[in-house]
C-alpha cells in the first residue's frame, strides 16, 4: 500500500519538522486513510452483489495501528 510506505518514509518523525508541518502531514494521512476506507466498503458492497468476501486489508490495520494523534 502506498498510503503505509509513504507514511513510513515521510512521516513527520524527525524534531526538526515543524508542529504545524507534521499536524498537517498527520491530517492529510488521515483523510487519505478515510477515502481508502471509503472505497473499500464500497468494493465490499459491490462485491457482495455476486457473493464474493473481501478480506479486510492488512495494510489499512497496519496504518490504523500507528497512533496519528
Amino acid at each position: 500500500m502506498a498510503l503505509l510506505e509513504e507514511f513510513r518514509t515521510k512521516g513527520p518523525f524527525g524534531s526538526h519538522i515543524p508542529c504545524d508541518k507534521a499536524f498537517e502531514t498527520i491530517a492529510g494521512i488521515k483523510a487519505q486513510l478515510a477515502q481508502l476506507k471509503e472505497d473499500e466498503a464500497v468494493l465490499r458492497r459491490g462485491l457482495a452483489i455476486f457473493k464474493i468476501d473481501l478480506p479486510p486489508s492488512k495494510d489499512m490495520a497496519k496504518i490504523e495501528t500507528v497512533k496519528l494523534s
